[in-house]
């Protein structure tokens, strides 16, 4: 068991120390994780974040939606090479990518998107 705590801390290491942006939505599109380079690409917090519709963070029409989408739809990784983004700054260009996440069954469970 030990050895299972120690990984799941370095595993929360890894995420949290990314320096691209991590958002984790289930399957209805809604966030469950946001890193820290999330939170200052996306200008909002992981704890705000957190249960919203993805659509609340990155506008109703943004393509990067409809990338999440397509990765959970065909289970597939889809690359968007170039997108924006707005923030409180402003709008800004992001890279971004989208994978199907799935449990150890291979059961849909949400998406990844992740954007630098």
């Amino acid at each position: 068991m030990e050895r299972f705590t120690s990984a799941q801390v370095n595993y929360e290491d890894l995420l949290e120390g990314l320096q691209d942006g991590l958002v984790v939505v289930d399957r209805n599109l809604r966030v469950t994780f946001l890193n820290p380079a999330g939170e200052e690409l996306l200008g909002v917090s992981a704890a705000t974040a957190h249960g919203k519709p993805l659509a609340s963070l990155l506008g109703t029409t943004s393509p990067l939606i409809a990338l999440v989408d397509r990765a959970m739809e065909t289970g597939r990784a889809h690359a968007e090479h170039e997108a924006s983004v707005q923030n409180p700054q402003g709008k800004i260009s992001v890279s971004a990518m989208a994978s199907l996440l799935s449990d150890h069954s291979g059961e849909a469970r949400g998406g990844v998107l992740l954007l630098r």
